[in-house]
């Protein structure tokens, strides 16, 4: 799901350069913005929108959705992710009504093994793999901002992320948990880990090796489920039979804690 490691492959020729993974902020009582990964730098804003949906995807128009193909038969559709990528734009642009700085938008998806069928021309779309090459093309691109103008828009992105609370996907979805998939998750397919040794994990779709996934799995479930997670919560969800397993991952994450012995509940830490 994240594209993190792809993106740490690119070498930024600017100093002055603010990546926000997860973006959740407010612009008002009645709307707030989550962008999935946001790319700030003196000469342009980057918006990803990262879609984790295997098998064979057909965009359609009017009104604008995205179905899943099987067997040439139409089996869900989703809701139009570029909708969502439109959506946050514009809500840049509410948060920065004056500036001149281009704000580019994609939309990407983690798993080589989704084929995407009628495709708007006009979208930047493409798979995990290609995001190094397509930053690195627009970090050929002048800078528009000052120092100045950079460092206010970094602080204010900054700001208003840490100060929004986050409401749980499945809570703001209304989405019943016990349907998510469940077990220790590979951060590129979402199929189900295997593991291979102590710390390690493997996964036999795309033949991803993971070194301990228990934390990032864990925040996964802050994200979805709710704010407050119980061990026992990590351990049905995860299907791990070790309380200390999830205890000693939790130790090695940055979280508060509230209630006593297997009462206890854990929060993430903004």
């Amino acid at each position: 799901m994240r594209t993190d490691r792809f993106i740490e492959e690119v070498q930024f020729p600017q100093q002055q350069l603010l990546i926000i993974p997860g973006l959740h902020t407010r612009l008002h009582s009645k709307r707030h913005i989550q962008i999935d990964t946001l790319i700030l730098t003196k000469s342009y804003i980057l918006v990803m929108e990262i879609k984790n949906i295997t098998g064979t995807l057909r965009f359609k128009n009017e009104p604008n959705q995205l179905v899943r193909i099987v067997d040439s038969l139409e089996e869900k559709s989703f809701a139009c992710p570029l909708t969502q990528l439109d959506r946050n734009v514009d809500g840049i642009k509410t948060l920065f009504p004056n500036t001149k700085i281009p704000i580019i938008q994609a939309l990407v998806f983690p798993s080589q093994n989704t084929i995407i069928e009628d495709a708007p021309k006009n979208y930047h779309i493409f798979f995990a793999k290609q995001v190094p090459l397509f930053i690195q093309s627009l970090n050929s691109q002048q800078p528009i901002l000052t120092n100045h103008q950079f460092n206010e828009m970094a602080n204010q992105l900054t700001k208003m992320n840490n100060n929004f609370t986050t409401i749980p996907l499945c809570e703001h979805m209304k989405i019943n948990p016990e349907i998510l998939k469940k077990g220790v998750l590979c951060k590129n397919c979402n199929s189900k880990l295997q593991r291979k040794s102590l710390q390690t994990w493997f996964c036999k779709v795309c033949f991803t090796a993971e070194k301990n996934p228990i934390p990032s799995n864990i925040e996964d479930l802050f994200l979805l489920i709710q704010q407050e997670l119980s061990i026992k919560d990590c351990m049905h969800y995860l299907e791990i039979n070790s309380r200390y397993t999830i205890y000693n991952s939790l130790q090695k994450m940055k979280v508060g804690k509230s209630g006593y012995k297997k009462s206890t509940k854990y929060k993430i830490l903004q």
